[in-house]
């Protein structure tokens, strides 16, 4: 075993004392101590050439380190992580470089050592992703404005104990957020008001994706609502991604774990302050957070407004083929037989086209609405409302 560290100074002058004695052989010495002859050798010229500081353990490590992290940009660091906490080093780093262009950035590892030295870095528990679910109906972002996403993050309370529903709608493309809302109930007029304004805004995309809940869908025929048939009139598809499958909307899901992070540990007073909160975070989100999903640019840097311009355009009730009117009941008559289209419907204009097979496309506008097999349409009015809904 070597020399204990405590005893090292003691040890080593005691090896040089009975050397010097002349006594014992150096080998008998290195054995006696546990050390190798080099070892011994090396203490014994040491001690001639410099004495008894000879003995001491030499400092190898630099004077001076030319990659050390200079004491002003520590403070900067910290000064950034402290105005946003929620945020890692990769975002950190980002907002460094692009706010002291002429300093040198330290790497990412440094960054997280230093914010854990100075208790700024939670530990959590991993997170475990699992990959999105394929979808070939869903149609892709491959520009600005080809698919907005929107969805209701789960309810909270506000301080005057009343509930707020936040109402995200975000640019799938450029996961640019355009409008961050909050309501006390997820009605379809608030919805409506929320797009309206982002249209006028914005312009209008191709495509509005969104989940299976109120209001943009219902249980009813084709899970129409007047919400939809609104976006289908102006020329927008809305799509929904399958049942139990958020991660289809997936971008949209990562905003609102972002929101919970970030947003909800400052609950305004009221509705009112809390949607001055939201609108306050959509900018930052915008403008300044660093988007991992766009190679840590901001959204702003990646949206363009759209070329299509919002016009509330009102529905022609002429086409082509076969066309029924819904009826107030929310039906219509096919062959003799009533089909519960939904209420939603009531007084819009809907076309018929049967295939060959014998099933029913039901068409809204260019928008297929459902299409119903053979048999399927011609059950009793009664079971159809049965299953069917109206938002």
């Amino acid at each position: 075993m070597p020399w204990e560290v405590t005893k090292v100074q003691e040890e080593r002058m005691k090896f040089i004392t009975l050397y010097l004695d002349g006594q014992s052989k150096m080998a008998e010495l290195c054995r006696q101590f546990n050390i190798s002859r080099k070892t011994g050798y090396k203490y014994k010229h040491r001690y001639e050439k410099e004495g008894i500081k000879g003995l001491e353990n030499i400092v190898r490590a630099p004077k001076c380190h030319p990659n050390a992290i200079s004491e002003g940009i520590k403070e900067k660091l910290l000064e950034f992580k402290r105005q946003h906490p929620k945020w890692g080093a990769k975002k950190i780093r980002i907002l460094f470089k692009r706010e002291y262009p002429q300093l040198k950035c330290p790497a990412k590892s440094s960054i997280e050592e230093i914010f854990k030295k100075n208790g700024l870095v939670k530990a959590r528990s991993p997170f475990k992703n699992k990959a999105a679910h394929p979808s070939q109906e869903l149609t892709p972002a491959l520009a600005c404005n080809d698919v907005w996403q929107i969805d209701f993050k789960g309810w909270f309370r506000t301080l005057d104990g009343k509930k707020c529903h936040n109402l995200n709608l975000i640019d799938s493309y450029s996961r640019y957020l355009l409008c961050s809302r909050g309501f006390h109930n997820t009605k379809g007029e608030g919805v409506k008001a929320s797009l309206e304004d982002a249209f006028k805004r914005y312009g209008m995309p191709k495509v509005i994706c969104s989940d299976n809940g109120t209001p943009f869908a219902c249980a009813g025929f084709g899970g129409i609502t007047q919400l939809s048939l609104w976006l289908i009139s102006l020329g927008i598809s809305p799509e929904r991604i399958k049942l139990g499958k958020p991660q289809e909307n997936g971008r949209i899901e990562r905003l609102h774990r972002t929101i919970g992070e970030e947003l909800l540990g400052e609950r305004g007073k009221d509705l009112e302050e809390q949607e001055k909160k939201l609108e306050e975070f959509r900018l930052l989100y915008n403008e300044v957070r660093p988007h991992e999903g766009i190679n840590f640019e901001t959204p702003s840097m990646r949206y363009k407004v759209s070329q299509r311009s919002y016009e509330n355009k009102v529905e022609e009730k002429e086409m082509e083929g076969i066309t029924r009117r819904v009826r107030t009941s929310g039906t219509i008559k096919w062959r003799g037989q009533e089909i519960y289209v939904g209420t939603a419907a009531k007084g819009k204009w809907i076309k018929l086209q049967e295939a060959e097979t014998g099933d029913l496309a039901v068409y809204y506008g260019k928008h297929v609405l459902a299409v119903l097999a053979k048999g399927t349409y011609e059950r009793k009015l009664e079971e159809d409302k049965k299953k069917g809904g109206n938002v």
